[in-house]
């Protein structure tokens, strides 16, 4: 915790407790205790030393990883010799780290001539684990989910409302209560924008009210004038962090620290591009350009207005206005700042495909690109960037590969 945000949530297993009845937190000696007046819970701590709680290394047998805006997932094969990780999840055997949402990290790299080179992916999350016996030879299946899908799966177990937040804040707020894990930002000032009034709804909450209740809430919400311009989310936590983001136009990605880095892309330099093809190593590759769409943006809020246009659109053979009001940006920097990400959104449209080659171990989601490739239609000098990512490894097949989609900068 940082101490100034709730964390996530854990189920604990005490007859009577809840809100009127709260326990007393003990740590001693590498375990928690919390009690209450007739009964005690235990739980360990997490200690990297300890195999119960981390494998270090395993051999893989095959993996497939996918990422995309707001989504990733890999699926990992790990060998099973004589029936290793038979037991998973249980105590003393080597599979007892092997559990639900145990933190799964992927280091792939190369032997050069310094030695083994490594990089980690992202954390992930396992969602479940599996013992194949059949096939080539036995072999434990992970299924896993990065930080997105923690969010997508939290649900709002109440009705959470606050005032005079900045966004950078709720950000933090949100995912410390959903997963528990931490975020950074880089310097756009749009970041520290204030939110007047930020609500999180749970499912079916207009169902679940009584009639008076649900009569009450509209006569409430009617007399206050206010109400107009409070932001209220619901579903998911990934719903309400992209709600946030869209507020300045920023787009997010998880750090190999498994922090959320947030950024905003129209404002980035377009400088020192991951060079692509310039080795020969394009193995397949589509390119190709698309429709700008939109070309024209106008951002109402309160009182104020912006209109941005796509840098390129003067070449586009129609006229596409976008429309975007937010009735909680006060000031024209705000409506500036969604207009000129929308207007980026749709100029990014001009270029299109996807490159294959020997597998980009230094190559993230969002990463600037240039592709030089004699045979495709892109050429060295259009700003690219990722935005997906398929990475396969599979030695039967002697397959390590990456295949990067993306679109232009």
């Amino acid at each position: 915790p940082d101490w100034e945000h709730w964390s996530f949530a854990c189920w604990v297993p005490l007859q009577g407790f809840g809100a009127d009845g709260r326990a007393a937190l003990v740590y001693h000696e590498g375990v928690f205790y919390a009690a209450l007046e007739d009964d005690v819970w235990r739980a360990k701590a997490y200690d990297a030393g300890d195999p119960d709680c981390h494998l270090e290394e395993a051999e893989v047998a095959g993996y497939v990883v996918e990422e995309q805006p707001y989504y990733g997932y890999a699926l990992v094969e790990i060998a099973n010799p004589a029936g290793r990780y038979s037991d998973l999840g249980h105590a003393g055997s080597a599979g007892a780290a092997i559990k639900p949402l145990a933190t799964l990290v992927i280091e792939r790299g190369f032997r050069t001539a310094v030695g083994e080179e490594r990089v980690a992916r992202c954390p992930y999350y396992v969602l479940s684990a599996a013992l194949r016996r059949g096939g080539a030879r036995p072999a434990l299946r992970l299924e896993a989910e990065d930080g997105w899908g923690l969010l997508r799966r939290w649900r709002p177990d109440a009705l959470y409302l606050w005032s005079g937040k900045t966004i950078a804040w709720l950000i933090a707020e949100v995912l410390y209560r959903a997963a528990g894990l931490s975020c950074h930002f880089d310097g756009e000032p749009g970041w520290e924008t204030v939110v007047d009034r930020f609500v999180l709804v749970p499912s079916h909450w207009e169902e679940a009210l009584t009639g008076p209740r649900r009569a009450w809430r509209h006569r409430e919400a009617r007399a206050q004038v206010a109400s107009a311009s409070d932001e209220v989310v619901g579903q998911t936590g990934l719903g309400a962090v992209r709600t946030l983001l869209a507020k300045v136009s920023g787009w997010a990605r998880w750090q190999a620290d498994g922090s959320l880095y947030c950024f905003v892309p129209a404002v980035q330099d377009l400088h020192d591009p991951y060079l692509i093809g310039s080795a020969g190593e394009v193995i397949d590759a589509l390119t190709g350009h698309g429709l700008i769409f939109p070309t024209q943006v106008r951002a109402f809020g309160e009182g104020v207005a912006c209109v941005a246009a796509a840098p390129n659109s003067l070449g586009s053979p129609r006229r596409y206005l976008a429309t975007c009001v937010d009735p909680q940006a006060r000031s024209e920097g705000e409506c500036a700042r969604r207009a000129r990400g929308l207007a980026h959104n749709g100029q990014a449209r001009r270029h299109l495909g996807w490159v294959e080659t020997p597998c980009q171990c230094g190559l993230e989601l969002y990463d600037l690109v240039a592709i030089d490739d004699p045979q495709g239609a892109a050429s060295p000098g259009d700003h690219l960037r990722v935005v997906g990512l398929v990475e396969r490894y599979s030695p039967s097949e002697g397959l390590f590969t990456t295949r990067a989609t993306y679109e232009g900068a």
